[in-house]
């Protein structure tokens, strides 16, 4: 299954995810930095940046570890909803891609569309690379 994840809501569409992986479908999700994350842009940056900055109090070699791009931040999100401490979740989450944008590969072949989890317009919200660009990930966006 080939999803476009452009205007969709990440929340939404990674518990959508997350169910048809745990099932045994293998899922491509594309155009990740164009995903949407509803709520206060402040509060949403302020939270990742508490994340990512609660690690260099300890040993920074040492986890959690909280990622930039958005590509990964996108999977992250979708690990969440997994269960990570059985082999049924790792084994899942393997069948989960995510890319920037639209590779070569998967020009003209036709996207999943997923009911349910499109953005409304009507609150307020932040893309996914904007919160990238916001942590420091370090991509030029085409």
């Amino acid at each position: 299954m080939i999803i476009d994840a452009k205007d969709l809501v990440v929340g939404r569409i990674a518990t959508k995810i997350a169910t048809s992986v745990l099932k045994g479908e293998k899922v491509i999700v594309v155009n990740a930095e164009q995903a949407v994350m509803i709520g206060n842009k402040k509060q949403i940056v302020a939270r990742y940046t508490q994340k990512r900055d609660s690690r260099i109090k300890g040993n920074p070699l040492k986890g959690p570890k909280y990622p930039r791009m958005a590509d990964r931040l996108f999977r992250r999100i979708v690990r969440g909803m997994l269960p990570m401490s059985s082999s049924r979740g790792r084994n899942a989450f393997r069948n989960v891609k995510v890319f920037i944008g639209v590779p070569d590969e998967f020009k003209g072949k036709e996207f999943t569309k997923v009911s349910g989890s499109e953005y409304s317009g009507k609150s307020s919200f932040i893309y996914l690379k904007d919160l990238s660009i916001a942590l420091g990930g370090k991509y030029e966006w085409s």
